[in-house]
């Protein structure tokens, strides 16, 4: 009998075990709720949420768009001021790309792609309580200074997404899907002319295929109880960090903070459910289910069609 109450021990153990690791190993999924047009907010490329109000960028769009919780617009704020505007559109060739954004203390930044220089090498702060203020800063010399690493040979600049998780501030590069991460302090110093350019840690992530394309960093955002990195990345069918392409599809990518140096513990989850493949460009937790299960906000860049917005559940 004490044979048998061993044997049951060590298989209800095993069972324990095989359930944990499967749980490690298990893939994440997306599972889409609904997807809403964006009236009037061109390629949209960046969404974060100050209190109870939305702000969204668009990539030529010269202004940060404000919205109440039915997506309305009830603001906009200039954030590159420009003459001789087509549409509300900045001409691809001036354009600086506005690719990456985050709140950070109660302010938007939002950071120029990089892709093309020196018009996309900009970064603004905008505070949007009033009285409005919107400050413009060159990264011209911080850009090259991503550009001389090791890492970045032979790949081009193409800054798709900036977050922030306590202390540090993380850049993510599109093209070789890089993920550059630096003390957030270290960096208003420099900014402000009283420091140097700060010291930068660099993790790569490999992604998922579509036709033998890879994925490329597009979004990124926190979940700050875990930790976790939340991103999406996009296929799209294209030689080069300037011109678009056909669009392929979108994942969602997940990865706990303490294994941001290992490639392998990076997860993905296919985005599905759209009758076109979509390019997702953002993304926002919008609230947390449990411990494995959180409510999320994208935003696509339709380059050209109407924007979308995508809210649906990620579970992993």
């Amino acid at each position: 009998m004490n044979n048998l109450f061993i044997i049951l021990g060590r298989f209800s153990l095993l069972t324990l075990i095989l359930s944990v690791l499967s749980c490690m190993n298990k893939q994440p999924e997306f599972t889409l709720s609904h997807a809403t047009v964006l009236e009037n907010i061109p390629s949209a490329s960046g969404v974060c949420k100050i209190e109870d109000r939305w702000f969204v960028i668009g990539d030529d769009s010269p202004y940060l768009f404000e919205l109440d919780s039915g997506l309305s617009i009830i603001g906009q704020i200039s954030i590159f001021p420009l003459e001789d505007l087509v549409e509300s559109s900045i001409p691809k060739a001036l354009k600086p790309d506005f690719e990456a954004m985050e709140s950070v203390n109660g302010e938007i930044w939002i950071f120029g792609s990089g892709s093309k220089s020196p018009e996309r090498d900009i970064m603004v702060k905008v505070n949007p309580n009033q009285p409005i203020q919107v400050n413009t800063y060159s990264m011209l010399d911080f850009y090259a200074h991503l550009k001389s690493f090791e890492e970045m040979k032979g790949a081009e600049l193409n800054l798709e997404a900036f977050t922030v998780y306590k202390k540090d501030f993380y850049l993510l590069n599109r093209a070789n899907n890089l993920i550059f991460r630096f003390n957030g302090q270290a960096f208003y110093d420099y900014l402000s002319g009283k420091g140097k350019i700060p010291h930068i840690d660099i993790f790569k992530c490999v992604m998922p295929k579509i036709n033998g394309i890879a994925a490329g960093f597009s979004g990124a955002t926190f979940i700050y109880e875990d930790p976790f990195l939340i991103f999406t990345a996009s296929v799209e069918d294209t030689p080069n960090a300037y011109d678009d392409g056909e669009v392929l599809g979108s994942f969602i990518g997940i990865v706990a903070l303490n294994k941001i140096n290992q490639p392998e513990a990076f997860r993905f989850a296919p985005i599905l459910g759209l009758e076109e493949p979509p390019k997702v460009e953002s993304i926002w937790v919008k609230e947390k289910n449990s411990d494995r299960k959180v409510q999320l906000v994208m935003a696509t860049d339709s380059d050209g069609g109407p924007s979308l917005w995508i809210e649906g559940e990620l579970s992993w």
